[in-house]
This record gives structure tokens, sequence and C-alpha cells, in this order.
């Protein structure tokens, strides 16, 4: 099995939104697309409804060009989200956001097979509190397999 990534590190689910579109229209078509955002979002304080209706978006092209669609939700920030580089309190603010995120999206995606939050990663799977290091790729690529 062949893949296309067209993801970019550190944007938000607008920029990934467009990335799609103009992906699409060029083609080839794939079976299936797998979505992975919102936590720069939360970062960048985009407003919630903006996130949602971003990935639902994506979602709905992927369903436009007949894939299967998969959006993955994330890791559980209250067991890897510590003390970052951010102040704590900014951290804190954050981190409640994208819980908050994770669950609408769980609740109000439609049209695409949710794997749901990850609860095997931990604080010490990840260099500075937010992106994961080799075992927490390792723990988290296991966790979407056996939830697929």
């Amino acid at each position: 099995m062949g893949y296309v990534n067209i993801s970019k590190g550190g944007k938000r689910t607008d920029w990934m939104l467009k990335t799609l579109e103009n992906y699409l229209e060029k083609g080839p078509h794939h079976n299936t697309l797998v979505i992975y955002g919102g936590i720069n979002d939360s970062f960048a304080s985009t407003k919630e409804s903006t996130t949602i209706n971003n990935i639902q978006s994506m979602v709905d092209l992927g369903n436009l060009y007949e894939m299967e669609v998969i959006v993955i939700v994330g890791y559980d920030p209250n067991k890897v989200i510590r003390k970052t580089v951010y102040a704590d309190n900014v951290t804190k603010v954050c981190r409640d956001r994208y819980v908050k995120l994770q669950k609408k999206m769980q609740e109000r995606l439609t049209g695409c097979k949710i794997i749901p939050m990850d609860t095997t990663v931990t604080y010490q799977d990840s260099g500075d509190g937010i992106h994961l290091k080799s075992s927490g790729h390792k723990k988290f690529s296991t966790w979407v397999l056996k939830n697929l």
C-alpha cells in the first residue's frame, strides 16, 4: 500500500483544509483519507467551532471523493502536556481547550471513522510535554492501528 503525506508540522486546520482542497483538485484520488489535527488550533486560540468546521469540511471532501475517512483524535493531553516552554497558566488553558476540542470531535464529527483518544502515551514519551519522542510515536501508532 502506498501513501502521500500532504501534511506539515505546526500547521492549523485552516491550512490543512486549503491544502487538501488544492491536492484533491489535482488528483489522483486515493481510497483513504486520514486526518489528524487540532492541537495547533488549540494553542493558537482558534475558535473551537472553526476547528470543528474545518475538520468536518475535510471529512466531507473525503466523502465527496468516495474515500474512507479516518479522524485521529490524538493523545490524552492530561497525561502528556505538563510543564512546557510556555507559562504554566497558558499550558493549562491550552491543554483544557484541547481536551474540550477532542471531546467535541468525537461527539460532532459525522461521516468518518474516529480513532478515540490514545490512553497509552504519557509525559515520559514526550521530549517537551507536547511533541512525542520515539517511544511516544511507537505507542501512538500501535494505538491507532489497534483502533482502526
